[in-house]
């Protein structure tokens, strides 16, 4: 199914499609000796649910990581954060090892919009028949094999397939390069059914894979030995926040109308590739930037169509609610003003009706007036007096608020 990415091609995919410093290779001073037996010890204690080895080949593509393309590193690290989360949590829900999340890494650099030569795209590197098998929309305006959680749940779903074949995860992950019907003719050419057995009768880019496999999992797990350092991702690939839309957007328009760089547009939004956001029913979604996305919900009145956070923002969020609710406590008992500032508005995890900004006079919370909540349940349940909240809103008793309009409430 998968055609396995050559580790030029995943220089090249880097080179074109990462922002930030390429470490020189040459320029950056190793002292890596694979055949140091504290190497070994660490191979063979990786949490993998693999037959792992320690062989030439393991030695030499964990040199190609930890010696020879540093600055590759770096960046494969660096992008982890943003992918990781996600997998790890589709991962766990579908009962399958932890570790699967490395095979994004190796197929794709974790750039989710790569397509190889061979027409195989995304993260999980998916060909056409068998992403439409899966469920996944292939057109000439949409390509969910290149949408991360939608992808991701395709590939759950043909793992668990070829694990119910093989029983054995290393088999699956060669299969997973070179398609089942590879494997099953070189388990009968070997008579066996160790991948180590079978390697042999293999093509060449799956005879690499396992061991490149590994490579990847030490690389993940031991880079901080190496004096390496993940390449750190800018805010706007991090802190995101996801809405459904119904109506048909440019997204290099909205780009430029929220000065967006379009590299994350892109980036945030990969599988609408003639570069808009196509009509519909609310089905599709939109991925920003976390106080972007506040900017565009609030224009639209949508903050109540906001579906998901990324979990940097979610944590973030809960830190950020904590702390002005700790301060509102304190100004309860002292009565003097939040000492700490919010720097961007946020939206309240969990709520998409709500969010909280700092304003000139303290922290204020925004509430969205929705059908079948008046202005005095709003009151009620954040401890005002509805003549207070009037008042705080400049509401005019002949005027009330539509619904749709934003509540302030004073924190």
């Amino acid at each position: 199914m998968n055609i396995l990415i050559s580790l030029r091609n995943l220089v090249f995919f880097l080179v074109l499609s990462f922002s930030g410093n390429q470490n020189d290779p040459a320029a950056v001073e190793s002292c890596l000796d694979v055949a140091d037996p504290e190497i070994e010890k660490r191979v063979m204690s990786l949490p993998l649910k693999l037959e792992v080895r320690y062989n030439s080949q393991v030695k030499e593509q964990i040199s190609f990581f930890i010696e020879k393309h540093r600055g590759l590193s770096t960046t494969l690290l660096g992008r982890a954060p943003m992918y990781f989360p996600m997998i790890e949590e589709a991962l766990a829900n579908h009962g399958l090892p932890d570790e699967l999340k490395y095979l994004p890494v190796i197929e794709a650099a974790l750039v989710p919009y790569v397509s190889s030569h061979v027409g195989a795209s995304g993260l999980w590197q998916f060909m056409k028949p068998t992403a439409q098998m899966y469920g996944l929309k292939v057109t000439n305006v949409i390509d969910e094999r290149k949408d991360p959680e939608k992808s991701t749940q395709a590939a759950m779903h043909y793992l668990n397939r070829l694990y119910t074949i093989y029983g054995d995860w290393t088999l699956v992950l060669a299969a997973y390069n070179c398609g089942d019907g590879v494997i099953n003719s070189a388990l009968r050419k070997s008579n066996s059914r160790s991948y180590w057995d079978i390697q042999k009768y293999l093509p060449r880019q799956t005879q690499e894979f396992v061991p490149k496999f590994i490579a990847i999992a030490y690389l993940m797990n031991y880079y901080y030995l190496h004096e390496l350092e993940p390449t750190p991702l800018s805010d706007d690939y991090v802190y995101t926040a996801t809405i459904l839309v119904n109506e048909k957007i440019d997204l290099k328009h909205l780009a430029e109308d929220f000065e967006i760089e379009w590299e994350v547009m892109k980036r945030l939004n990969p599988s609408y590739t003639k570069g808009f956001i196509p009509r519909s029913n609310g089905e599709y979604k939109l991925t920003l930037p976390e106080t972007k996305l506040y900017d565009f919900a609030l224009t639209f009145g949508a903050l109540d169509k906001v579906v998901s956070l990324s979990p940097a923002s979610a944590a973030r969020q809960r830190d950020i609610v904590a702390m002005a609710e700790a301060n509102q406590r304190r100004d309860e008992v002292s009565g003097t003003r939040p000492i700490n500032n919010l720097p961007f508005p946020i939206l309240l995890a969990g709520n998409s009706t709500e969010a909280i900004r700092m304003e000139d006079d303290g922290y204020v919370k925004v509430v969205k007036l929705t059908r079948g909540k008046s202005l005095a349940d709003i009151a009620r349940e954040n401890g005002m007096e509805l003549a207070a909240l009037m008042e705080f809103n400049r509401i005019d008793v002949n005027s009330p608020p539509r619904i749709g309009d934003q509540i302030r409430i004073r924190m």
